[in-house]
């Protein structure tokens, strides 16, 4: 018997304008724990499972995507290091901490009633579509402008200083490697596997 047969049941199911579908019904003692008592697998639990992660294992996109290669886009697969992971990590660990605080020093501007766009280390938007309150109302993660700008100002941040210069090279190392994967797909030279 499979874990489903041991948890719930399928049932046909159909409304007054529908085709009969099938539906799984899991009894509500089973969601809430009630009728059991062992614990059920968790999806957090069930992905760190080594099982999932090793070379073999169906769960990887190398191992299935030749199976469905015929109904999807042409893919490249860019394998990303260590280093470049870590970097990108990084990365997305300084961007949040500086959409935060340009957030909050706008936030603090406006209700001073007015932002001269002199405050310190503040992205000014200059975007004529957008009022002041516009303006304060979007959060700087979501800002395409923010986004580029400290993009750049990383890039240029993170050259200059040896402690974290090899996430950067780590990040044009996978720019890099993405360039050559999307000129492969787009010239439809396909790399034999």
């Amino acid at each position: 018997h499979s874990q489903a047969e041991n948890i719930g049941s399928f049932q046909e199911v159909s409304g007054p304008h529908e085709r009969a579908m099938t539906e799984f019904v899991v009894p509500r003692s089973v969601i809430d724990g009630t009728g059991e008592k062992k614990r059920l697998p968790q999806a957090a639990d069930q992905y760190f499972s080594r099982a999932h992660h090793n070379p073999k294992s169906y769960d990887r996109i190398e191992n299935w995507l030749p199976d469905v290669e015929q109904f999807t886009f042409k893919t490249v697969m860019v394998p990303i290091s260590g280093a470049q992971a870590h970097a990108i990590l990084k990365f997305r660990d300084e961007v949040k901490l500086r959409a935060a605080v340009r957030d909050q020093e706008r936030r603090e501007a406006s209700t001073k009633g007015a932002d001269d766009g002199k405050s310190k280390g503040s992205y000014k938007v200059q975007e004529e579509s957008k009022s002041v309150a516009d303006e304060y109302a979007e959060k700087s993660i979501n800002s395409n402008i923010f986004l580029d700008q400290t993009y750049e100002f990383l890039m240029q941040d993170w050259a200059r200083d040896p402690e974290v210069n090899s996430w950067r090279q780590s990040l044009e190392d996978l720019q890099n490697d993405l360039d050559k994967a999307i000129k492969i797909v787009a010239k439809g030279k396909m790399p034999s596997p």
